[in-house]
């Protein structure tokens, strides 16, 4: 059985995400305050999502291309290089209705803002997916539809997807 370089890539993917549950290599990063002091950007770890998805991608490079250019602490920052790397919003109409356990694996979801902030993390298949968690600190895995905690709903509201890793049916 031939395999196809988008399952091959999904499935770098997919272990390098794996790899990442429960690393505190995420958990700081410093830069220099307007007054010029040293702080710490990620909250020790409570602000990591962007990071831990941007170090993810940045792994995997289908066809020698990258799925992100660079490391990122913030939303902001990542969401306009992924998207210039080749990732593509999905219309809600194409996920909305279909339930979790059905959505790509591989697939970027951004949660909607809650305390201020937006939330960043990737589609694992079957319902779950990985991100950051703002009370442990570290990647957790978690249903798809909560928080990282697993129980506090929270509601996806975009998916992005990229091309190298969309998976399908394979045709001998």
């Amino acid at each position: 059985m031939q395999l196809r370089k988008e399952r091959i890539a999904l499935q770098n993917l997919l272990s390098v995400a794996q790899g990442t549950v429960g690393s505190v290599a995420h958990q700081r990063f410093y830069t220099l305050t307007r007054e010029g002091k040293r702080g710490d950007v990620l909250g020790g770890g409570k602000l990591s999502c962007a990071v831990v998805l941007s170090r993810i991608l940045l792994c995997v490079w289908p066809d020698n291309r990258p799925l992100c250019r660079g490391p990122h602490t913030t939303i902001h920052g990542l969401t306009p290089d992924i998207l210039a790397c080749g990732w593509n919003p999905i219309a809600r109409a194409r996920w909305h209705k279909v339930p979790p356990q059905k959505w790509q694996a591989g697939w970027v979801l951004l949660w909607e803002k809650k305390r201020g902030n937006a939330h960043i993390g990737l589609c694992l298949g079957n319902g779950v997916a990985l991100s950051n968690c703002r009370l442990r600190r570290v990647p957790v895995i978690h249903p798809c539809l909560t928080e990282s905690d697993g129980k506090t709903p929270r509601a996806v509201v975009r998916v992005l997807e990229h091309p190298a890793l969309r998976v399908r049916p394979h045709r001998a």
